[in-house]
C-alpha cells in the first residue's frame, strides 16, 4: 500500500441510511495509479468543510478524521467524520444513523479533536481523547458516554501531550506556558471509576536546557523532550527512566528517576515534533514553513546500536 496515494485519496459519498453497516477495510493490494496520484478532491467530495484537520486516525477498519476549533476558518463545521475506505478511490462517509444509532444531530462529535489540538491515541478498541469505540474489525462505530462506553474522565489516561503513551502523563510546556518542572504522573481509576493521578517524578528540565515550548514523548523507558518554536541550543533531550517500587500497592511509594542520556547540540525547531522510524533508526521529526527537520536519536535509544 502506498500511504501517499491514500493520504490524498478521499472521495466521500453520502449514502442512504443502512442499519448496522460494516466495512471490509482497505484491501492492501496493487493499484494501477502512480504513487502520489490524487484520487479525488476534498472540495468536490464534501470533506473540505470540516476546517483545519487535526488528525486522520485508523480504528479497526474505519478512518476517523477530526477538526480543530478554534483554529479553523470561519464557517467550518467542525464535525468529526467517519469514513469507509474499502474502495480508496470512493470512500464513504458514515453517520451515526447509518449504524442504527440515534445521536442528537446525527453527528459523532462537534468541536476540537485531539490533545493540544493535534494528539490522539488508541487504547484497546477505543480512540481517544474524543472517545470512539469499534469493538471488532469493520464493526459498529460508537461514541463515548453511550452503551457503556467510558468518557475520557473514566479512562486511565490524561489530557496532555505526554498522555499519548498512557497510563503516564507528562506535562507539556505549550504556547507560552510558564517555565515549570516537568512532572511525570501515573494515571489510575479510583473506586468511583474516574481517573486520578499520582506524581512519580519532578524534573527541572528548563533549569538546565531553557524555557520555551517543550513537547514530551515517551518511548519505552525513554522520555524525549523536543523544543517547538524558536530554535535553541539542545532542542532535543533524551532521558532514560528508572522505575522504583511499581509493584507496591501503595502508590505513594512509587517513583521514577530520570537519567540524562544525551542532547542534540545545535538546537531543533519543529512545530508539534513527533517520533518516526523507517525501521533502521529512531528520529524526532518537526516542521516549520518550508522546512522539515529531523534529529537522529537512534544511539540514545539503543546505545548498543543493534536494533
Amino acid at each position: 500500500m502506498n500511504f501517499f496515494r491514500l493520504a490524498f485519496a478521499f472521495s466521500f459519498l453520502v449514502v442512504s441510511a443502512v442499519a448496522q453497516v460494516t466495512t471490509t477495510g482497505f484491501n492492501n493490494a496493487f493499484r494501477p495509479e502512480a504513487p502520489g496520484t490524487l484520487l479525488s478532491h476534498p472540495i468536490t467530495n464534501g470533506s473540505e468543510p470540516i476546517g483545519r484537520t487535526t488528525s486522520i486516525n485508523y480504528l479497526n477498519g474505519w478512518v476517523i478524521v477530526g477538526a480543530e476549533q478554534p483554529g479553523s476558518r470561519d464557517g467550518s463545521d467542525w464535525l468529526l467524520r467517519v469514513y469507509d475506505i474499502a474502495d480508496p478511490a470512493n470512500p464513504v462517509r458514515r453517520f451515526p444513523s447509518d449504524f442504527g444509532l440515534a445521536y442528537e444531530g446525527d453527528f459523532w462529535h462537534f468541536g476540537n479533536v485531539g490533545v493540544h489540538a493535534h494528539g490522539t491515541m488508541q487504547w484497546d478498541s477505543l480512540l481517544l481523547p474524543q472517545v470512539m469505540r469499534v469493538q471488532g474489525f469493520g464493526g459498529l462505530v460508537e461514541r463515548g458516554g453511550t452503551n457503556g462506553i467510558p468518557l475520557l474522565s473514566q479512562v486511565p489516561i490524561g489530557y496532555d501531550r505526554g498522555s499519548m503513551a498512557g497510563p503516564w502523563e507528562v506535562n507539556a510546556l505549550w504556547y507560552n506556558s510558564p517555565d515549570a518542572n516537568i512532572d511525570i504522573r501515573q494515571a489510575y481509576l479510583t473506586g468511583s471509576g474516574f481517573v486520578s493521578f499520582n506524581t512519580v517524578a519532578s524534573l527541572d528540565h528548563v533549569g538546565q536546557f531553557g524555557g520555551g515550548d517543550w513537547h514530551p514523548m515517551l518511548f519505552g523507558d525513554l522520555l524525549i523532550m523536543a523544543r517547538s518554536g524558536v530554535a535553541g541550543h539542545d532542542g532535543v533531550v533524551v532521558y532514560r527512566l528508572e522505575y522504583h517500587n511499581f509493584d507496591d500497592p501503595v502508590r505513594a511509594n512509587r517513583s521514577i528517576t530520570p537519567h540524562f542520556v544525551g542532547s542534540l547540540d545545535g538546537g531543533f525547531q519543529g512545530y508539534w515534533p513527533n517520533l518516526f522510524s523507517d525501521g533502521t533508526g529512531l528520529y524526532v521529526i518537526g516542521s516549520t514553513t518550508d522546512i522539515l527537520i529531523g534529529a537522529d536519536i537512534t544511539q540514545a535509544a539503543d546505545p548498543a546500536g543493534d536494533g
